[in-house]
């Protein structure tokens, strides 16, 4: 898996570090984005400790994606909009990978879109796939890497990354999609 890049945008967070972490296990490697290069690096020195192999840097968001092969927003829902406006014209040939839980004051709601990945599918206008996939797993489970088994049922956060035999259902229109499950013979990769 060395050779896997994946840019965390908002990788400063509390998800997008757990999910460096778990990717960064096997070997992926990991570039943490953030709207400040300084509060990247930041971030990277304080996950480092707890990486048990592969590479990870930080740098801007805008960075972050231009060697990536996929692409994970890790934003609130309050900066997803303009964060997938601000990558557009960067994504093609990548796949975008959307995390964002519409939430407000604590209480999911619908977006005009229909969801936050319908909305970026929507502003990225066929640009590049995207995938929604961790809206059940919290940060804290999902960066639990010394006992990934504790966490079975979230199984499904796997399943956007390749070789992982992830089902996908289309969602709206063009490449929006879904993830809604997985052979569980390949989840041992990055443990989840």
């Amino acid at each position: 898996m060395n050779e896997l890049k994946v840019a965390i945008v908002g990788g400063t967070g509390n998800l997008g570090s757990a999910l460096a972490l778990r990717l960064g296990a096997p070997g992926v490697k990991i570039i943490i984005g953030s709207r400040d290069a300084e509060k990247a690096r930041n971030a990277v020195e304080t996950l480092r400790p707890k990486l048990r192999a592969g590479e990870m840097f930080g740098t801007t968001n805008r960075d972050a994606v231009k060697d990536a092969d996929f692409i994970v927003i890790a934003v609130p829902y309050e900066g997803h909009a303009q964060m997938v406006s601000d990558l557009k014209g960067q994504l093609s040939g990548k796949i975008l990978i959307d995390t964002v839980v519409p939430l407000n004051k604590v209480k999911p709601f619908v977006p005009a879109a229909g969801s936050a990945l319908q909305e970026a599918q929507q502003i990225l206008d066929g640009e590049a796939p995207v995938i929604g996939a961790l809206h059940n797993i919290s940060a804290v489970d999902l960066g639990d890497v010394e006992d990934p088994e504790r966490h079975a049922p979230q199984r499904s956060a796997a399943t956007c990354f390749p070789g992982m035999g992830a089902l996908l259902r289309w969602v709206g229109q063009g490449s929006a999609f879904m993830v809604v499950g997985v052979r569980r013979a390949l989840i041992p990769d990055i443990g989840v």
